[in-house]
């Protein structure tokens, strides 16, 4: 592998401190990555080969000495010759989730997360670039701990050697992990791959990897209460919103915050999960949920199941099972007991309510592991208790969302179906966040989320006459709206799962059919989303242009939108098969003639969207 072809020596691949002897030696190779051991660690290194174009470096470290040691440093290494390199990294906050930028690796650029949600600050992706070779390298940190990266050149005198190292893995702060006789440390698995588009770093190659090591179950339409009515939620004003989300197309019905614990003060009983009988629901949740069945509907609920407010029924009655940091207290899911006793909180409900789609939020941070472990055992006692819940209800549809977007990582998709991508509902807020995450996650599991309000009668100031206006939600609330063009609407209807929160009654006729005719296309080509891969055509401040296709290139939708209006069309250079021939607008093409010439797309007016389709033609032998 040509990433690991002058690697020799230990120091080259691996970065493991603590009270250890200095690694000294030679490497050696194995049939599928490389061993190194010396009186007190062994360390293996695996890396499978992958067809995808993705590669994965598995580490592990065993004490095999007759003491205990105690690591202060455990992450993956990689070396690379000396250059001119730039840096890629994220950052992500509530609702404005991964913003992303290059810069020059000037000394070193580092990043690091020490809070359970694991992108909270910065995200754990990073890329390098060579400006000489004109080629870069994605890495992908499947975290399950605390982790942590560095970019950093290196001079050493010796030689005059000039190298430039990436060091992925266990986040160094705070970290005292003591490895008994015997015992092994699994680090952090690592993604990575080679790319030669800076835009988009190739990562339809990620997109392929997830979609055949972990395939999406499916891409489901979502009706969600929140942006309706917030917590304010009953019978009655479900049942309105339920009539309308099944004539819409929604497959799933979840009531989020509010139906549990203390009347109108659902926040101060978190980790009391029992329905509220005084107010809420009332008691007729049950009823409520057998009517979402009958009528074709699936049930869903919210949790926020790793967190428990102080003035909570749980905190005081099983004081064992929560720690206190910040004013909250959290599960401590490193204790056995008690992943079994949340699992059991959870499976009550569960079955009770024939719940078929649970939405996971985590709203507080959890920064400090007095363990000094990482929230290594956190994490093992959380992923167990969602892949209990997994086995246990195998048809259950796990949603990830933490503070929005703040769990949006690789590793958390070997448990979670999807993410809810960002509690912004702005679509031109949405639409950047996408494209930023679909850099480091496939865009299937990215949800898109339409809340929407109609303003009829709307009068202009100059020409035209009454017309209507479509308003959506410009940030977490309905305090801030804005306007949306119909073609930008339906360009933000596709991809991943198609989620609505809004009040159902206030759109109009002609805005609820768009939306009911767009999910009725996304249904009939489900299975061309749930495979897809996207790739970035452009992107500029005035323009932004997605490709999405099957990884055969005979099906591609090429999507526009307009930011600014300084064009009237755009030739686009949709990434295809060079001799296939393919249908477009009625007209064919071949892909020769798309790569030497691409196809001219008209474009609108600002803030609008349009979208082509190349569909591959059999052309029979004469």
């Amino acid at each position: 592998m040509q990433f690991f072809k002058n690697v020799s020596v230990a120091k080259d691949l691996y970065s493991i401190y603590g009270n250890i002897k200095e690694f000294q030696g030679s490497l050696e190779k194995t049939d599928n990555g490389f061993y190194y051991a010396n009186d007190e660690l062994e360390m293996q290194t695996e890396l499978p080969y992958l067809e995808t174009g993705v590669c994965k470096r598995r580490d592990s470290v065993t004490n095999v000495s007759s003491r205990e040691i105690t690591l202060s440093g455990a992450q993956a290494k990689f070396v690379f010759s000396g250059g001119e390199y730039e840096v890629y990294t994220q950052y992500s906050e509530w609702c404005a989730e991964s913003q992303g930028a290059w810069q020059p690796l000037v000394t070193e650029v580092c990043a690091a997360n020490d809070d359970t949600r694991m992108n909270t600050g910065s995200v754990p992706f990073v890329a390098i670039y060579n400006l000489q070779t004109q080629r870069g390298v994605a890495f992908h940190i499947l975290a399950e701990s605390k982790w942590s990266f560095r970019v950093k050149k290196r001079y050493s005198q010796t030689g005059q050697r000039k190298t430039v190292t990436v060091e992925l893995g266990i986040h160094d702060g705070n970290f005292a992990y003591k490895l008994k006789p015997g015992e092994t440390l699994k680090l952090p698995d690592i993604l990575f791959y080679e790319f030669f588009n800076k835009t988009d770093m190739d990562a339809y190659n990620l997109h392929r990897y997830c979609n055949e090591v972990m395939p999406a179950r499916s891409l489901p339409v979502i009706y969600n209460s929140w942006m309706s009515k917030f917590d304010n939620i009953s019978y009655d004003i479900l049942s309105e919103q339920l009539e309308k989300a099944k004539e819409l197309g929604a497959e799933y019905f979840v009531i989020d915050a509010g139906w549990f614990g203390k009347p109108n003060e659902w926040f101060d009983s978190v980790g009391d999960w029992s329905e509220c009988t005084d107010a809420s629901m009332a008691g007729r949740m049950k009823e409520f949920a057998d009517k979402v069945r009958a009528e074709g509907l699936k049930f869903g609920i919210w949790f926020e199941i790793e967190r428990a407010a102080k003035a909570s029924k749980a905190v005081k009655e099983f004081p064992q099972h929560y720690f206190y940091e910040g004013g909250n207290y959290f599960v401590n899911f490193a204790a056995p007991e008690t992943c079994d006793y949340i699992f059991e909180a959870v499976a009550r409900i569960v079955r009770r309510y024939g719940v078929e789609f649970i939405k996971f939020d985590h709203n507080a941070e959890i920064s400090y592991d007095p363990s000094g472990r990482a929230f290594i055992d956190y994490f093992k006692g959380y992923n167990g208790f969602i892949r209990r819940l997994g086995k246990e209800f195998p048809t259950l549809y796990l949603q990830n969302c933490a503070s929005g977007g703040l769990r949006m990582a690789m590793g958390a998709l070997k448990g979670f179906d999807s993410f809810w991508m960002s509690d912004n509902h702005s679509l031109y807020a949405q639409l950047e966040i996408f494209k930023n995450t679909m850099l480091r996650m496939p865009s299937r599991a990215l949800e898109r989320w339409i809340t929407i309000r109609s303003y009829e009668n709307f009068e202009p100031l100059y020409g035209g006459g009454r017309t209507e206006k479509i308003l959506v939600s410009g940030d977490a609330g309905w305090g801030h709206m804005e306007a949306v063009n119909e073609s930008f609407l339906r360009g933000s209807i596709f991809g991943g799962p198609i989620g609505i929160s809004c009040d159902l009654t206030k759109i109009s006729d002609k805005v609820f059919g768009i939306l009911k005719e767009e999910i009725e296309s996304f249904k009939s080509e489900r299975d061309f989303w749930i495979n897809s891969e996207c790739r970035i055509l452009c992107d500029t401040p005035s323009l932004l242009i997605l490709q999405f296709s099957d990884s055969s290139m005979s099906n591609i939708k090429v999507f526009t939108y307009l930011k600014v209006p300084h064009q009237n069309e755009v030739t686009v250079y949709p990434k295809c098969s060079f001799f296939a021939q393919y249908e477009v607008e009625g007209k064919v093409v071949s892909g020769e003639d798309l790569f030497v010439d691409g196809y001219e797309i008209k474009l609108g007016d600002r803030y609008t969207s349009q979208s082509v389709t190349f569909k591959e033609i059999v052309v029979e032998n004469e």
